[in-house]
């Protein structure tokens, strides 16, 4: 892959599935909703869900929006009856790799087989693995650099087996 905005990416990764894209969560939501009308117009076909403790009163377009501690069991589990293709925290609200460890671990449940879990703008390299030793369980992963460092982490159906290809287009 080599893109070079993260819409590029986006690209490389949904290319031949970004309109059969059910659900996507937004962790940590940014009080001008920019983000969330991105991933609205992107995934044209899909219910966009937000969690954050922001206390907004406006939302983008047709978004669902958590109001809720996204670091709280209780509010995951609230959620829990929803299956994500895609969730994405944009991680530049916090600094600490525990809170980036706590998402890889416990969003993991939220997800569909062969979705992917996005985490953004994460400080540094030795936080990228310390994120990617603590998530090898669950997911297969890529490090990334465009604007900001991020993982791509994906949840494949076949994880016993060894197969860590998201299904074939």
């Amino acid at each position: 892959m080599n893109s070079t905005t993260f819409k590029e990416e986006l690209d490389c990764i949904f290319w031949y599935r970004k309109d059969k894209i059910k659900n996507v969560l937004e962790i940590g939501t940014t009080p001008d909703y920019k983000t969330i009308g991105e991933y609205e117009i992107y995934f044209n076909n899909a219910d966009i869900y937000s969690i954050d403790n922001f206390k907004g009163e406006r939302c983008f377009g047709n978004q669902k929006y958590f109001q809720m501690n996204p670091f709280c069991p209780e509010s995951i589990e609230k959620i829990g009856k929803i299956k994500f293709d895609f969730i994405i925290a944009d991680c530049s609200q916090w600094k600490s790799v525990e809170d980036q460890m706590f998402i890889a671990k416990n969003y993991h449940n939220l997800l569909e087989d062969n979705a992917v879990l996005i985490i953004k703008n994460i400080q540094n390299i030795d936080d990228c693995k310390k994120i990617i030793s603590f998530s090898l369980r669950y997911y297969h992963f890529e490090i990334k650099e465009l604007d900001c460092m991020f993982i791509i982490l994906y949840k494949c159906i076949d994880r016993d087996g060894y197969n860590f290809t998201l299904e074939d287009p």
